[in-house]
């Protein structure tokens, strides 16, 4: 080292000896160790606070994750459920089913509501509209069969085709009036079943609605009927008329006994219905039974014309109506709470109701002159 020594460095170098170590020996001995130290960087000081914001943020970004319960969502199809979030199962508790079907309180009197037929068209099967019997040849038409009906001359059965089936009816003209010999020509009244049901055709006298009538019956299949009324106007005394049919079975009967004949109609298909057909002030209504009992599908509605009796069929019971005389109101008479088999009592109801049917054709028979057929 070249640097110059001071002044007692020799005498330091050989020991003190005797000689003090004086203030001006430890000034110099200061800043020589002061001038011998590293000088600090100016930028020591900043270079350290970046260190410590750098270690701040990572504290940050390793510890806020754990303070949120937000989880990030996993790809699709790998997301597990939360079970400790599932709440628990409740254990099963013993219950009593309720029934099938309640049991209503049934009314003990139902009001009919009638309505207008030309509200109701297509929902039933009936037709009024008025056809006058249009005039044929009947060289045109091959007879089937000749149904005679007094001295007002035969209603003719026949086909328009050798291989038709469909059968219509036909209606004598008379040259000079009732007893006279026929004219060549036929009032045509339109269709009245199918050639296999040919036999079960019957023509017979009516008071339906308060009018005398001539009503044609005939069947078309397997719970598939024809009725037509025909009646004659003073305007056009010798033509036909008609302006009420229906397509199902069918009871005349004074059901309101207000002397006035009703029909009565009756629907068998999956379910029984029935209508009431009703001349009020003039024009014919009807009343459906099934939607004032309360017994629309799968529920049904018959009638047992012999106890005059309308019985609603409900899965577990039976309501039994009659109509209140004088009143368009139907009476409850009975209240069977039985399990009932639906389908037998409505098969049993078609029988049933086909033989009562039956049963009154034949007294209608005995009782009309002058009805005789030919096959």
């Amino acid at each position: 080292m070249n640097e110059k020594k001071p002044e007692w460095y020799n005498d330091a170098k050989g020991g003190l000896g005797h000689a003090l170590f004086d203030e001006q020996m430890k000034k110099d001995v200061i800043r020589r160790i002061q001038d011998q130290q590293p000088k600090r960087s100016k930028y020591g000081f900043w270079t350290a606070a970046a260190i410590a914001v750098a270690i701040c943020i990572v504290a940050f970004l390793l510890v806020i994750p754990s303070l949120t319960k937000d989880v990030v969502p996993s790809p699709a199809g790998t997301q597990t459920p939360d079970i400790e979030s599932t709440p628990p199962t409740p254990e099963p508790t013993d219950t009593i089913p309720p029934s099938e079907t309640p049991i209503a309180t049934p009314d003990d009197q139902v009001q009919l509501a009638y309505m207008d037929l030309a509200n109701t068209i297509g929902n039933y099967p009936v037709e009024f509209n008025r056809i006058e019997a249009n005039r044929i040849a009947k060289s045109s038409v091959i007879v089937k069969r000749v149904i005679e009906y007094g001295d007002q001359g035969n209603f003719l059965i026949y086909t328009k085709d050798e291989k038709d089936t469909q059968l219509y009816s036909g209606m004598e003209i008379l040259t000079g009036g009732q007893g006279s010999e026929p004219k060549p020509d036929i009032y045509e009244l339109g269709t009245v079943g199918e050639l296999p049901y040919l036999n079960d055709i019957e023509v017979k006298g009516s008071n339906l609605f308060g009018q005398y009538q001539i009503h044609i019956y005939g069947v078309c299949g397997a719970n598939c009927v024809t009725n037509n009324w025909i009646h004659f106007d003073e305007a056009t005394p010798v033509v036909p008329i008609s302006d009420f049919r229906l397509n199902a079975h069918v009871f005349e009967m004074d059901i309101d006994e207000d002397g006035t004949m009703e029909a009565i109609a009756s629907e068998s298909s999956t379910i029984s219905k029935i209508e009431i057909y009703k001349k009020i002030n003039g024009q014919i209504k009807i009343a459906d039974l099934n939607i004032a009992l309360n017994a629309e599908h799968p529920n049904s509605v018959i009638f047992d014309n012999e106890k005059r009796i309308f019985k609603a069929i409900f899965p577990n019971y039976n309501l039994s109506y009659q109509y209140k005389k004088g009143e368009d109101t139907l009476e409850l008479v009975d209240n069977s709470q039985v399990t009932t088999d639906q389908d037998r009592l409505m098969t049993g109801a078609v029988y049933e109701e086909k033989d009562s049917i039956e049963s009154k054709w034949t007294e209608w028979k005995s009782t009309l002159n002058g009805i005789r057929t030919l096959k």
